[in-house]
């Protein structure tokens, strides 16, 4: 058990979704209401005391034809708030232009020597600010002495009033809100992120002017926002997201639909896939880029430049993900020198937009607070953080603003600036890491519990009922049960390359179907009884549903009992194929991992080699890798297959000759036709290649394309020899993708740590 697991407290008198509430500390006599529908109009005027003021005052600019900027920061959060009320200011005939930030040029907030332009050249009269603005005193005190005013809408905490600002529409601003208002409504504005507060803007100002299908837009837009700032779906962001994902699955918004056709996502889409498919490309853009491709993909009702933009997102976000996998292994190299309550890391070459992505996973793995910091140009250090039960990174900096430039941040994410001139990197480690010591000692990460099961309790109808909880994510995550005293009755692996795992548990006559994603190794056994952590899913395959758990953790004997994998490294070795011949004559119990042509081929020069290549089924007490898998999630599962304890790692060749690729593939096209009456195995060639599966498929399609060969049912029925050249097309563009990232692939399974394939 890698957690200590925590039942919540729950009541005999509820049934299991009113225990759910109980357990997550909603009153009973507010039940109903978190779990009824509700479309009600958010009405702005009623939480903020400047509301009416700042939508006089918008009125007042348009109707005299002054220039509005709109300012908004880079995150999705920012991103959704200037479209949002880009389209609004659209609609009321505004004259505006918008301005997003650059991460890195500008940074978060306002910034003066952008601003400057836009007043003298623009002749701006307002500027509002979108999820920004309120740590910005001094720059707005500036602009109202140009007699420049300025609305800030926002959602962070600020604890002095910004006197210069126009009208502040921020509920977690000094005197933000009516002093009237319920405690109740107090905290449901407080927990809006800048997307919701945008959307409340925009509902008053076109409160009156019959644009019903415009704020269902805009409905649509600050759902998206709202999941994106990772907020607390409670109250009225609830409201808010589960109104627009209701939108959204009327199929009316070509954007989303294109974004996750894309990304090969179907089905009704919900809250957790709009958080982990769609906002990581708007983030991509304000990560690597200046987010342009994010607004105007979200921005525009063109087809092609809307069509244009989501193609740049979708490759800013492989970029994203190939760049956070690079510094994710650097970092857990950098760990293993490291034993504190804390993780501090640094590197100059580190991306400032990627250090974030990387510390929430370093907090997943390690269950640590994480800081990352990279230097600009100026050697100005940036600091990323991420946090875990029970510290508060709010807290902590506050605690020791002195050692920074600027902080800021909630509980569990922040970050900070500082002058390595004034306090090292190192300096600042050894105060934080000095302070939270005592914290740590004591405390063990918690698995929490909603609610105990049995196996006859779970059933579509459950699951129907668990429904009415969604839409799922912060502070409302989707049910966590408990399934005691189960028998494990099977398991296999599953997906592409085994990358997940498919299990089988079964309690007094009634069988649970479950997945483990991401859990490319196992190593319980059949019919041990284990106690089993899990969320439920409805899963459809060919129009039927059925139950699916998702497995969380598992407690069994055999987990506890599991041997721990010996490795050896030897990636940075050259020429030792003659040294590994001698030593495989003394250790005869080494069995070689070996399936590319390539590899095979030169192991054939070498007698005791070319007799220890591992045959399919084979066990095999210890295991050299020659070659790898082109996933390399897949390394796990073949390491368990063959029982072995033992794991060497040899380093790959690889070829970066595309064009190679392709004709070994008609190479073996041309042997099929010849020897096998036409009949040949795409994973077999792909295997053989050290390539996917895809990749060969691509190009099969481009020998097809150009006459060279032709094909029917996975069968060569013509081939002639013609030369070929890869002309940039559609084809030729999906096969160069494909190889780029199998090219990403091999370099991670060459460079990084053994314990980071082992634990991909």
């Amino acid at each position: 058990m890698k957690s200590n697991w925590k039942i919540k407290e729950g009541n005999k008198n509820f049934n299991v979704v009113e225990n759910i509430l109980f357990s997550r500390g909603i009153k009973e006599e507010d039940f109903s209401d978190f779990l009824t529908y509700s479309n009600a109009q958010i009405e702005g005027l009623k939480y903020f005391q400047d509301m009416e003021r700042a939508v006089s005052r918008i009125k007042c600019v348009i109707e005299n034809k002054e220039k509005i900027l709109i300012w908004g920061d880079f995150d999705c959060d920012g991103v959704t708030s200037s479209v949002i009320m880009s389209k609004c200011l659209d609609a009321l005939g505004a004259n505006y232009l918008h301005f997003i930030p650059h991460r890195i040029k500008n940074g978060h907030g306002l910034d003066l020597s952008v601003l400057i332009p836009y007043i003298t050249r623009e002749k701006i009269k307002l500027l509002i600010t979108f999820d920004c603005g309120i740590s910005d005193a001094k720059i707005i005190q500036t602009l109202k002495s140009m007699k420049i005013d300025t609305i800030i809408t926002d959602h962070h905490a600020q604890n002095e009033k910004v006197e210069s600002a126009y009208a502040v529409i921020d509920a977690n601003a000094k005197d933000s809100l009516r002093p009237d208002l319920p405690v109740k409504d107090i905290g449901e504005i407080s927990m809006l992120s800048g997307a919701g507060v945008a959307y409340l803007l925009s509902l008053e100002l076109l409160r009156g002017e019959a644009q019903t299908e415009l704020e269902k837009e805009l409905l649509v837009l600050a759902t998206i926002g709202t999941i994106g700032d990772i907020v607390p779906l409670l109250g009225l962001n609830r409201q808010i997201v589960k109104a627009g994902l209701k939108e959204i699955n009327n199929g009316n918004y070509p954007v989303i639909e294109k974004i996750f056709a894309l990304a090969r996502v179907e089905g009704q889409i919900t809250s957790e896939m709009i958080a982990f498919t769609l906002v990581p490309r708007i983030n991509a853009s304000g990560r690597l880029s200046d987010a342009s491709e994010a607004y105007l993909a979200l921005y525009t009702n063109n087809e092609f430049t809307m069509a244009e933009n989501i193609e740049k997102l979708n490759n800013l976000n492989a970029i994203r993900q190939a760049l956070s996998d690079e510094i994710y292994a650097e970092c857990c190299t950098k760990i293993q020198n490291q034993n504190s309550p804390m993780i501090f890391l640094e590197d100059k070459s580190w991306h400032i937009g990627i250090i974030g992505l990387v510390a929430s996973r370093l907090v997943e793995k390690y269950q640590k607070p994480v800081f990352i910091a990279t230097y600009d140009e100026n050697n100005i250090g940036r600091c990323s953080i991420r946090g875990v039960e029970p510290f508060s990174i709010s807290t902590i900096l506050a605690d020791n603003k002195e050692l920074f430039i600027t902080s800021g941040g909630h509980k569990f994410a922040g970050g900070f600036s500082f002058d390595p001139e004034n306090y090292s990197f190192s300096q600042i480690a050894a105060k934080l890491n000095s302070d939270v010591d005592e914290i740590n000692k004591n405390f063990k990460p918690e698995v929490l519990i909603d609610l105990e099961l049995s196996a006859s309790e779970i059933n579509l109808e459950l699951i129907e009922k668990l429904s009415l909880l969604e839409p799922f994510g912060e502070a409302n995550e989707p049910p966590c049960f408990l399934l005691k005293d189960a028998i494990l009755k099977n398991f296999k692996q599953i997906g592409k390359e085994g990358k997940h795992l498919r299990l089988t548990f079964e309690q007094n006559g009634y069988f649970i179907p479950c997945v483990w994603w991401n859990k490319p190794s196992f190593k319980g056994l059949e019919g041990e009884v284990a106690d089993v952590i899990f969320t439920l899913k409805e899963n459809e395959f060919n129009g039927e549903k059925n139950i699916q758990a998702e497995i969380i953790d598992i407690d069994m004997p055999s987990l506890e009992k599991a041997n721990v994998l010996k490795t050896f490294d030897y990636r940075k070795k050259e020429d030792i194929y003659d040294t590994l011949n001698t030593f495989f004559a003394k250790n005869s119990d080494i069995k070689i991992y070996a399936k590319k042509f390539a590899t095979i081929k030169k192991l054939e020069n070498y007698e005791n080699l070319k007799n220890a290549i591992l045959a399919c089924g084979e066990k095999a007490e210890k295991i050299m890798f020659f070659d790898y898998p082109s996933d390399c999630c897949s390394i796990n599962l073949i390491i368990e297959n063959a029982e072995a304890n033992v794991a060497y790692f040899m380093k790959e060749e690889f070829s970066s000759n595309l064009e190679t690729y392709i004709f070994d593939i008609f190479k073996m096209l041309k042997f099929a036709q010849r020897k096998k009456e036409g009949i040949f195995e795409i994973s077999k060639m792909a295997q053989g290649l050290g390539v996917t599966d895809d990749f060969v498929q691509f190009a099969i399609d481009i020998l097809q394309d150009k006459n060279i060969i032709e094909i029917l049912e996975n069968k060569v029925l013509n081939l002639q020899e013609d030369a070929f050249e890869l002309v940039p097309d559609e084809i030729t563009e999906n096969i160069i993708e494909e190889f780029e990232f199998i090219k990403r692939a091999k370099q991670f399974v060459n460079s990084s740590p053994i314990e980071i394939l082992l634990d991909t």
